[in-house]
This record gives structure tokens, sequence and C-alpha cells, in this order.
């Protein structure tokens, strides 16, 4: 679980990484990540429909 302000379920990290991996730019970045803020700031992009899927699900 990957704690943003929201807990974030393992299973929509890996959906998450999955996508940021299909861009090489993202996916060499992530590579040479060395911190954990690093990384949070490249996932960001793909942090916002998660955001939006985790909430609207909570909002049932």
């Amino acid at each position: 679980v990957l704690n943003m302000g929201l807990q974030i379920p393992e299973q929509q990290l890996q959906r998450m990484l999955g996508q940021a991996l299909t861009d090489p730019q993202t996916a060499a970045r992530l590579m040479a990540a060395n911190d954990p803020k690093t990384v949070i700031e490249l996932l960001r992009p793909y942090f916002a429909p998660a955001a939006s899927q985790l909430m609207a699900a909570e909002n049932r």
C-alpha cells in the first residue's frame, strides 16, 4: 500500500506502475529514482485517475 494522502491498494498501485512503465521516459526515470519522493512525483500524473476511482468507490 502506498500512502499519498490516500491509501492506495496494491492492485491499484500495480496498474499505475504498469501505465507509467509503458512510457519509456517515465520508465527510465523510475528506474533511476533514488528516493520515494521522486517516485511519487513521477507517478503523480497516473495518481489522479486512481484517486478518482478510489473516491468514487468510497462514495458508493
